[in-house]
This record gives structure tokens, C-alpha cells and sequence, in this order.
């Protein structure tokens, strides 16, 4: 068995802060307050960056490699739900309201991350109200863009499915997709 140190860099300088969309609108005051709140993690190929049901307070943004994120079924067996790349963010619903996460990520080839948890993210809303209210609201409107995105793809594939029986010539008002899900059919 292999066993090494993690490499964990704490408290840094704005150039420490990957480019990410989640920054938008932070002056570099407040990504200096960032950085030295956060740290930067880096990963080994195929090593867990979080783990699944487990109660979370970090959120992450790729600054080098990718993450795998992937939900495990009883069986061992995984879906794969997103692969990410540089400048990514992920892990921010579960910072926001720690409870466990739905899925794990898998760190793909070398991998570094910036990770901000609950206990920064504090201490930045003490220290930098303004940039807190501003990674916040960056971070509010990376989940909202996804739960816009998941919905669309609901929506087709009700289409795909109401498409589908209108060609086989079976009746148009069997239970959707949609209905089967909110328990209407």
C-alpha cells in the first residue's frame, strides 16, 4: 500500500484563484481574502475528491484536470452524471446547506482544486461582505443555469417519449415521463 501527503496550500494571493466563472466580479482585494481563506488541493488519477453521503462543507473549482462526478448504485456500479474540466465549480449546493451529497467525484488524470468551506465562506461574509454577497450570488447563478439545463433535458425527453408513442400509433394520453416521476400516472 502506497501512501503519501496530501499536497494542501493554505493562504495565498489572487493568483492563487483559478479563473472561473464563480469569481466574476470580485476586485482583487477580494480575491486575495479568497485566497487566503481557501486552500488548493491536488489529486492523484482515479483518487476521490469528495465522497458520496457524506456531510459536506467545501466547494471546489478546478484549477487543473478534471472531476468525474458519479453516483454509485447498491451494486458498485456508477452513473456517470458530469464530467468537468478547468474552471469548474462543483460542491456548492452542499456548502450552502451541508447536508450529504448525492454523488462522489473522481479526480480524472492530475488534478488541482481551490476549495472554499463553510468556515471561510463565514469569515469571508464577516471580513468581505460585498465579495461574499457577490460568490454567493455567482454560485446561485451556476445552480440555477443547472437546474435549467436538467429541466430542459426533462422536457425533451417527454417530447422524445409522447414522440415516440404518437409513431407507434399508441394512445397520446398514456402517463408521460413527467407524470410517472411527480406520481400523476
Amino acid at each position: 500500500m502506497r501512501f503519501f501527503q496530501k499536497a494542501r496550500v493554505h493562504g495565498g494571493d489572487a493568483r492563487d484563484i483559478p479563473a472561473a466563472a464563480v469569481f466574476s466580479g470580485l476586485v482583487p482585494e477580494e480575491l486575495t481574502a479568497l485566497a487566503r481563506l481557501g486552500r488548493r488541493e491536488s489529486f492523484l488519477p482515479g483518487e476521490t475528491v469528495f465522497s458520496g453521503y457524506l456531510r459536506a462543507t467545501s466547494f471546489f473549482v478546478i484549477a487543473d484536470g478534471g472531476v468525474e462526478v458519479l453516483r454509485r448504485a447498491p451494486d458498485g456500479s456508477g452513473t456517470i452524471l458530469a464530467r468537468l474540466g478547468r474552471g469548474a465549480s462543483f460542491g456548492e449546493v452542499a456548502l450552502l446547506d451541508g447536508l450529504p451529497r448525492q454523488a462522489q467525484g473522481i479526480a480524472k488524470g492530475s488534478t488541482t482544486c481551490w476549495m472554499l468551506d463553510a468556515v471561510g465562506l463565514a469569515r469571508l461574509r464577516a471580513e468581505q461582505p460585498l465579495a461574499a454577497t457577490r460568490l454567493v450570488a455567482n454560485l446561485s447563478r451556476g445552480m440555477a443555469l443547472r437546474m435549467i439545463r436538467a429541466s430542459n433535458q426533462a422536457i425533451r425527453a417527454v417530447d422524445g417519449e409522447r414522440a415516440l408513442l404518437s409513431a407507434r400509433g399508441d394512445d397520446a394520453s398514456e402517463p408521460t415521463l413527467l407524470d410517472r416521476l411527480f406520481g400523476r400516472a
